[in-house]
């Protein structure tokens, strides 16, 4: 599964560590779409992040999921491992 979240041209300006703390807060809120292919190759600006479990998970399951991955994916870009690719996020 994936966990996608869509993010228009006022967040352009944030730097990946922002762009993910956002993520994580739109997770908890419930703002983030649950489907079975990653939704970044055919949804514009838009971030999608794996949740591995089974499908049939309760949904607070998957949520719970969700956030530990883009938990993990903050701490790696705080230790300046990834980034985001703010180009193909937004185009050029």
């Amino acid at each position: 599964m994936m966990q996608s979240v869509q993010f228009d041209e006022r967040y352009r300006g944030y730097s990946s560590e922002k762009l993910m703390e956002s993520m994580i807060r739109r997770i908890k809120d419930g703002r983030a779409e649950v489907s079975l292919r990653p939704l970044h190759r055919l949804t514009p600006q838009c971030i999608s992040l794996p949740v591995y479990g089974p499908c049939d998970a309760p949904s607070a399951v998957i949520l719970a999921t969700a956030v530990i991955v883009a938990e993990t994916r903050l701490n790696e870009i705080q230790q300046g491992f990834v980034e985001i690719d703010m180009d193909l996020l937004f185009g050029r």
